[in-house]
């Protein structure tokens, strides 16, 4: 990906700060782009006071998007959703998952066994949704036709459409929202008309099922429903609406935000895999010398196996998923080594850069999980790149310690049982693959997956098969 380029003008900040950060005038509108990991632990994480508010975008607003978490603005709202989301997916809350996240990555081995010309993105966006739908809402998916599933893919769609720069100028034309539909400029309104059914759709709809199944179901209360029980407190008072929407914001953005990054992260994953036969094979013998092929991985063998984890790493850093991550907003006048932060200025911590830097990572175009290795265990002496991919301060990302655990379940139990190859051409030779995404919005994932699983070996098939 190449670097940010102005729109209008063009400051270097400091000579002695290299590429460190870079200041735009963008119609108008102070941006600045940090990309040293230094300089955002400066900013963001020391002074989190000042660097935590997140844009105004009127773009949010028309597609419904307003709600979730990571865009909320900074204030009473954002703490209070915030409390909830972190209350169910702290460190030490996440391991109660454990059953359902190794019941759908294996169920996602078997669907796998299935012939298939490539990898489609839709099998492995379900494990995902699955978790996500059965532990905050106890929803069960078998499929990835579900209701619940096609309504948070339109939802998604339309946040992404609306991130691409450029795409719709409401934000910075802020009148535009005032015009007659006719007008050239009402693009945005039609757009979000059309998308924020959807949207509230993805907050709303699963809630209020897992509110009405309340009393009927049997099954152990999920999150919805402890937060429901949570805020009967406010039942009769005028907080209750107020508390209802914190919760509505916590549960929505876990839906939306847990499937989307972790479906990315591992498409890369899988690209990644196929275009580097040699680390697999590094991979499987480690995998093999912990559990030969007698069982699958689960979570207790995690902290066992270095070169999956410096694996997991290397697919964060070669490519995040937020390359740009989401912006924020400065509250007030700041000023950093003699220089000045205007009020209102767009901080944008630039992951893509922070993980490309070769003062940091030798060789960053490369994929190679030895770089995080040192003596069969993680060097701590190499930066580890979650600390530029989930964010900083305060908006750092609260669903982490989630998030990491699923993606080191997944790839490990992939890896045990499973070669990953690149597909087979109409021509009858191997597709030939790259890493270039075609996105030019806020996420980024690969352009297709024409790659295949192939069982390691009858044993490995066996194994598969007797995981229910």
């Amino acid at each position: 990906m190449p670097r940010v380029k102005p729109w209008v003008q063009y400051h270097q900040w400091a000579e002695q700060y290299g590429s460190n950060i870079v200041f735009l005038e963008m119609l108008f509108q102070p941006v600045i782009i940090l990309d040293s990991v230094q300089v955002a632990l400066d900013l963001m994480e020391k002074r989190s006071n000042v660097y935590s508010d997140k844009p105004i975008s009127i773009m949010d607003e028309l597609t419904g998007w307003d709600w979730n978490l990571a865009l909320l603005r900074y204030g009473p709202t954002w703490r209070g959703s915030r409390r909830y989301f972190h209350q169910y997916f702290n460190q030490n809350a996440v391991r109660q998952y454990s059953p359902v996240q190794l019941r759908e990555v294996r169920s996602f081995l078997r669907r796998a066994l299935e012939p298939h010309d490539s990898i489609n993105f839709r099998s492995v966006s379900q494990i995902f949704s699955a978790i996500i739908l059965n532990i905050v809402y106890g929803k069960e998916i078998t499929s990835m036709d579900d209701e619940y599933v096609t309504i948070m893919e339109r939802g998604s769609e339309a946040f992404a459409l609306s991130k691409v720069p450029g795409a719709f100028w409401i934000d910075s034309f802020p009148w535009l929202r005032y015009t007659p539909t006719w007008f050239p400029g009402a693009a945005a309104r039609k757009f979000g008309k059309i998308s924020k059914p959807f949207v509230l759709a993805i907050r709303d709809l699963p809630f209020e099922h897992a509110r009405q199944s309340m009393e009927s179901t049997t099954d152990e209360p999920r999150i919805v429903h402890k937060l429901l029980q949570r805020i009967t407190q406010f039942s009769d008072t005028m907080l209750y609406t107020t508390h209802e929407y914190y919760a509505k914001s916590a549960t929505g953005t876990a839906y939306v935000a847990g499937v989307e990054t972790s479906l990315n992260t591992t498409s890369w994953f899988l690209l990644a895999m196929a275009m580097h036969a040699d680390v697999q094979v590094k991979a499987r013998q480690e995998l093999d010398d912990a559990l030969g092929l007698e069982r699958l991985p689960d979570f207790d063998d995690l902290d066992s196996l270095p070169y999956i984890r410096a694996i997991f790493m290397e697919v964060l850093r070669w490519r995040p998923a937020v390359p740009l991550g989401i912006p924020h907003r400065v509250m007030v006048e700041d000023e950093y080594n003699g220089y000045r932060i205007p009020k209102g200025s767009i901080v944008i911590a630039n992951a893509w850069a922070m993980t490309h830097n070769p003062k940091d990572y030798t060789n960053p175009d490369s994929f190679d999980p030895d770089r995080f290795l040192k003596d069969g265990c993680i060097n701590r002496d190499v930066l580890d790149p979650g600390i530029a991919v989930f964010g900083f301060g305060r908006r750092i990302c609260p669903g982490r310690h989630f998030v990491k655990e699923t993606l080191l379940l997944t790839f490990a139990s992939i890896l045990s049982v499973f070669d990953i190859q690149p597909a087979i051409g109409k021509d009858g030779k191997p597709v030939a693959l790259d890493a270039e995404s075609p996105g030019s919005g806020i996420l980024s994932h690969p352009e297709n997956l024409h790659c295949v699983l192939k069982p390691r070996s009858a044993a490995a098939e066996r194994l598969i098969r007797e995981s229910e």
